[in-house]
């Protein structure tokens, strides 16, 4: 109550100021946004063939999000957070899984997500000042994309320098140990246009108590503790530069990251342990870390009659870094590093054809994994080197795409699009993946509908298939995982209330998905494909504008059809909230003063606890009080939460922010593929100061 009740308060004292200036961010300028994930070529929103949700700049500036997680589970109905032992993750219409390996996550149209692990994380490596806007493409993506775009896609797009010209730098500070420094720099002339970013976070993250009985842990001490999202060691970093001429890109960018697991990632998994008490791997403590560097170089050509011929390069390279802790007690543990270089060749015609707009496409990705090490250790100190984590090797994938647009009567639009993929696995068996999408679209100037089906696949990783650390072995006869989706969006624009309405009603098929048994037994790979899950559910987008008013908000509602093999209770998947709500609410009070405010609600979910190691249970210490360790009914409770910014700019150049997440300082849980749900952070605020020079 107290939270709506000072929301309210926001919304009194800045009524009161209203004047007839507009607020920065227009609904026009959402309502006339063009994007280019959909379909591979510049659209309006009213085109695309599946719903797709665009942050912008001023949104990201406005919004007080500490990194692009925050954006995409605050701005986008459907996305939620999930647990992991030792990576930052989401779903996506409840599905996931131990890492981010189900949404492709672009920069400009470049892949970011790595070859043999598939992942990008939604974490610090990602910066947020770089952003023009993003694009958000709820729903299979395979068609256009291949593989990994199995639920949704995420393209980050580049600002360019004649929209920032000249240097910006930015210093934020926080409580615990919240450190950014990012600059960045603009440049345009008639022949170049530059764009420089650099960034660098370290967060030392929020440490908890944990009593011996709320410990998941045979071995219960009294002084327990965890580290809730930190980030540190090596700092993030995500640097880069992107210059574009008439007919041609360049792009570089670099990117760093390492998350510390909470709770022990091996063994037993979720219980605690002291991070200071293990010896580093590379640099890196107990968590997940990695380094990322890319280089994509895209030129565009006419040829004739509208026709155009578009050749993509991009060299890439993944490393890969992880401390997993095993016993606790033992303070037995493994340092796991690889590394993996990929190359991508993409060619692309497109013009006009039978009355409409036709794209064919032939892509070779191709990458290595090499450099692979296992090291282990007890008494926090490793001892043994082993050369045996994965195998070196090669594998390719050859894709061929097409796609039609065409428009029909002045109204109708129909968007069909048809992918072949093979891929050239290593060791195991080949496989290939046939990716459909029919989109059939009505547009007036007040109304849109969008019906399409898609079919999308992601492989299982190399990492998945041929790892040999007991915690995580893997399994060389897993099968792709395939989702086929159903989409119905109708959409209202009402500019006598200056706002917009979409929805999105969906049904979800999907088949093998992957899942990690985390209580398999040693002689048994931690990994296999599980069954069959099928779901239906309603997302919600709202905006509204009313003098300097900006109002956003939307909902997700979500519910299990049928299930094999998943995780699923009453209907409702285990560790995803059915019912998930955003409320954004931004007022421009002056000239310098400008408040937002975020009312986030995370609905009850189903979260089973299972304590058991090598299939048997382990004992409860205390099994009269504090948590239990065998609880298949366990639920998370609801938990609404109020993230608040203030910013002022006394002059044009200077720019000073206050953010808070979680002001009212809510505890609440979070699972995922977890032994048993995981705390989340408390109140955390921040102070920023950005300067245009």
């Amino acid at each position: 109550m107290r939270v709506f009740v000072f929301l309210l308060m926001i919304i009194h004292v800045a009524w009161a100021h209203a004047a007839d200036d507009f607020f920065e961010l227009s609904l026009l300028e959402l309502v006339d946004i063009k994007v280019t994930t959909a379909s591979r070529s510049e659209e309006s929103l009213q085109d695309t063939p599946v719903a797709v949700t665009v942050i912008t700049s001023s949104m990201i500036a406005n919004s007080g999000a500490f990194n692009i997680k925050q954006l995409l589970t605050r701005f986008v109905p459907g996305f939620t957070s999930v647990e992991d032992q030792n990576e930052v993750n989401i779903a996506v219409r409840g599905i996931y899984t131990s890492s981010q390996q189900k949404i492709l996550f672009l920069l400009n149209g470049h892949r970011l997500n790595s070859h043999s692990y598939s992942m990008a994380a939604p974490d610090l490596s990602l910066s947020l000042d770089k952003i023009k806007q993003i694009e958000v493409l709820r729903g299979p993506a395979s068609a256009v994309y291949g593989n990994v775009a199995l639920t949704a896609v995420v393209n980050i797009i580049l600002k360019k320098g004649q929209e920032q010209s000249g240097h910006t730098t930015k210093v934020t500070l926080g409580n615990y140990g919240q450190k950014v420094i990012s600059h960045t720099y603009g440049q345009h002339t008639e022949e170049l246009d530059t764009f420089y970013w650099l960034n660098s976070a370290d967060v030392e993250g929020e440490v908890i108590n944990i009593s011996p009985q709320n410990s998941y842990t045979a071995t219960p001490q009294a002084d327990s503790q965890a580290i809730l999202g930190g980030q540190t060691d090596k700092s993030s970093f995500d640097l880069g530069v992107n210059a574009q001429g008439e007919n041609w890109s360049a792009l570089f960018n670099a990117r760093r990251s390492h998350y510390i697991e909470p709770f022990t990632a091996g063994g037993i998994s979720g219980e605690p342990y002291d991070y200071s008490a293990y010896e580093k791997n590379h640099g890196y403590g107990a968590g997940f870390g990695y380094e990322m560097q890319s280089v994509a170089l895209n030129y565009n050509y006419p040829i004739n009659s509208g026709w155009h011929h578009n050749v993509n390069a991009a060299l890439n390279h993944f490393s890969a870094v992880s401390v997993v802790v095993i016993n606790p007690t033992a303070e037995a543990f493994a340092g796991v590093a690889w590394q993996d270089m990929s190359v991508s060749l993409l060619n692309t015609l497109s013009g006009t054809l039978w009355q409409g707009e036709a794209l064919f496409g032939l892509q070779y990705d191709v990458y290595r994994v090499y450099d692979d090490e296992l090291r282990v250790g007890s008494g926090g100190e490793f001892n043994l080197l082993l050369d045996t984590l994965m195998p070196s090797d090669n594998e390719s994938i050859y894709s061929f795409f097409m796609q039609h647009k065409r428009h029909w009567n002045g109204h109708w639009l129909t968007n069909v699009g048809l992918r072949y993929d093979y891929k050239d696995r290593a060791v195991t068996k080949n496989i290939d993946a046939v990716s459909p999408r029919l989109a059939l679209i009505y547009n007036t100037e007040q109304f849109s509908l969008k019906m399409s089906v898609a079919q999308s696949f992601v492989d299982s990783t190399y990492w998945n298939r041929f790892s040999t650390l007991s915690s995580f072995r893997g399994a060389d006869d897993l099968e792709p995982e395939r989702l086929t989706t159903y989409q119905f969006s109708p959409s209202f624009k009402l500019p006598s209330l200056n706002s917009e309405y979409r929805m999105t009603v969906f049904y979800n098929v999907a088949d093998d998905f992957i899942r990690r048994d985390l209580n398999a037994l040693a002689s048994e790979p931690n990994f296999s494909n599980a069954g069959e899950l099928k779901s239906w559910g309603i997302e919600q987008e709202w905006f509204w504008q009313y003098k300097k008013w900006n109002l956003q908000a939307n909902t997700s509602f979500q519910r299990v059809l049928s299930h094999e093999n998943y995780a699923v209770k009453d209907g409702e998947i285990s560790n995803v909230p059915a019912i998930t709500a955003n409320v954004m609410a931004g007022y421009q009070i002056d000239k310098k003063w400008n408040v937002n405010s975020t009312l986030q609600y995370i609905g009850e979910q189903y979260s089973p606890i299972y304590i058991q190691a090598n299939g048997v249970a382990i004992a409860d210490p205390y099994p009269s009080e504090g948590v239990s360790f065998d609880s298949d009914s366990n639920t998370v409770s609801q938990a609404t939460l109020l993230h608040f910014q203030l910013s002022y700019q006394p002059i044009k150049a200077l720019k000073l922010d206050i953010q808070i997440d979680n002001a009212f300082d809510e505890q609440h849980k979070q699972g995922g593929t977890t032994l048993h749900p995981y705390a989340q952070t408390g109140r955390w605020y921040r102070f920023a100061a950005s300067y245009k020079w």
